[in-house]
């Protein structure tokens, strides 16, 4: 018996909501920041993405693709993001890698998110589709293929480190090197005259308070020490905007080239891009907090550092010093 029409249209109309259900839920225009993804572990085919959304949120701006398997580090000024928030580029690999193609292409499901994938292919390497998630800087990631595990590298990895997944003896000696700079904090760096003193200069200008900068020791990048407290390769200083700079932390250097102490064992090695280039030196940090946990963090312990440190006091920086100095829980910058 035919189903009357009333029956006929209640059933349309369930099947529009679960056609509506199924569909994927739209697309948005990303937020303006720094967006990064990898893969440092994977032996072989590691990856890193990383990109800067403009403020008016329509465009990517120096998008960087590595590419561990097919030996490809290329770079990209600029794309425009439709309203729909899909991307796609699509570029030549420069002859002197070999030529090829490489593209990237996804679409931004949060504001916060870029849920895309990459392929290289040159006459000698084909990556396949790699899938990835780009989160922006500040946000959570979430573990797994796409972002890496132990080796950590960038602004996706972890933002503390699983002290229990380390050794017992890796533990005790990154604890006596954390004991040991908070020590050299106090008898070396008292002071940023002291500092200053020590030999240290800064090559930031035109600062505008509050701040976080860097100072930097020309002398002991290039000797043979390594995470050694009393001979940093350079001092993080926070300026408020009425006092003198307060030392929050230390950050150590090695050559990229060289092996780096506890990699995957709660240092976060890290290079940064610039200028189309990958830096010569690989770098880590400590800050001057009371618990190993947080002194190791991949971000800016601001609670943590406030608890150690009586004369710091957070607000948010005019002006962003890298992924590292973004607080660890993003409402934190506002305070």
């Amino acid at each position: 018996m035919p189903l009357p029409l009333r029956h006929l249209l209640s059933a349309a109309a369930c099947g529009a909501f679960l056609l509506a259900l199924a569909q994927p839920a739209a697309a948005a225009l990303p937020r303006a920041g720094d967006y990064s993804v990898h893969d440092h572990a994977s032996k072989g085919t590691k990856f890193h993405v990383e990109f800067r959304v403009s403020k008016d949120r329509h465009h990517m701006r120096n998008v960087v693709l590595y590419s561990q398997h097919c030996d490809v580090t290329v770079l990209f000024k600029d794309e425009y993001v439709p309203n729909r928030g899909d991307v796609s580029i699509q570029r030549k690999v420069p002859a002197a890698q070999g030529g090829g193609t490489w593209k990237i292409t996804g679409r931004f499901d949060t504001p916060e998110v870029l849920s895309g994938s990459f392929r290289v292919t040159k006459p000698d390497c084909d990556t396949g589709d790699r899938p990835f998630e780009a989160h922006l800087a500040g946000h959570d990631g979430h573990k797994g293929h796409s972002h890496g595990g132990g080796g950590h590298d960038h602004a996706s990895a972890p933002k503390y480190p699983d002290l229990k997944a380390a050794s017992s003896s890796t533990r005790a000696k990154v604890r006596r090197i954390w004991k040991n700079t908070r020590r050299a904090a106090r008898e070396l760096f008292p002071t940023y005259e002291a500092t200053l003193k020590r030999g240290f200069v800064s090559y930031e200008r035109d600062w505008e308070r509050p701040v976080i900068f860097h100072v930097r020791s020309s002398r002991y990048t290039h000797d043979d020490r390594v995470l050694d407290p009393r001979r940093p390769e350079s001092l993080v200083y926070w300026w408020p905007e009425t006092g003198d700079p307060v030392l929050v932390g230390m950050m150590f250097r090695i050559w990229a080239k060289d092996p780096k102490p506890f990699d995957g064992q709660l240092f976060t090695w890290h290079r940064h891009f610039q200028n189309g280039h990958w830096g010569t030196t690989a770098m880590t940090h400590i800050w001057l907090t009371d618990t190993l946990r947080t002194a190791l963090a991949n971000c800016f312990p601001t609670n943590a550092l406030e608890q150690s440190l009586p004369a710091f006091d957070y607000a948010k920086p005019k002006a962003w010093s890298g992924h590292e100095t973004r607080p660890c829980s993003w409402g934190d910058e506002t305070k």
